[in-house]
């Protein structure tokens, strides 16, 4: 149906069929639709989406009703105000040497490194075996990620709230799995 909108000329791209609704969709087939300028709907809703990409998420919130007349309940994380501390999703303790990543990109060259990101989803699993721990902001014990690392013996602890932007990129840390720990190993230089 995007081919056929963009052969019309009412897309821009047949990619954009995604940005509208089921209902609009249907309506626009069976004649009945009360939306005409398609192309400046898709327009609002991929700014819209732009928007809603550049939000900062809390890791756990509660919805209620209709979308933005209810606050989201911010989760205050289980760091403690002196340590970075998480929750133990799949036990082990491990040093070594910080890595944070936005991405498990093909060219990111990994060495037993403990990786640390924001969150993760199941294309993560690819670098598992390159790396000695985990450290991850979101998510929970029952994450695709901490399932995984589990079953391949890699510590990992998730709910780390601030280890993207508190842990720097070559830190030697000190991990622990089990109870969500981690440590900042000073230089002994």
């Amino acid at each position: 149906m995007g081919e056929i909108l963009l052969k019309k000329e009412l897309l821009k791209d047949s990619s954009d069929i995604y940005y509208l609704t089921m209902d609009e969709l249907t309506s626009l087939a069976a004649g009945t639709s009360s939306v005409f300028d398609l192309k400046g709907t898709v327009e609002l809703r991929k700014a819209e989406f732009e928007g809603f990409a550049a939000q900062e998420m809390p890791g756990r919130f509660i919805t209620r009703g209709m979308p933005g007349l209810y606050p989201v309940e911010e989760d205050p994380g289980v760091n403690g105000d002196e340590a970075l501390q998480g929750l133990g999703a799949s036990a082990g303790r491990v040093e070594g040497t910080v890595r944070v990543l936005e991405s498990p990109d093909s060219d990111t060259a990994l060495n037993g490194e403990i990786v640390v990101a924001r969150q993760t989803d199941p294309g993560w699993v690819v670098i598992f075996p390159c790396i000695s721990g985990l450290i991850i902001e979101k998510g929970s014990m029952l994450s695709h990620t901490a399932i995984v690392a589990r079953e391949m013996g890699i510590p990992v602890i998730v709910g780390a709230v601030g280890a993207a932007t508190g842990l720097k990129e070559g830190e030697r840390i000190r991990m622990d799995g089990a109870t969500g720990t981690i440590e900042v190993l000073k230089d002994e230089n």
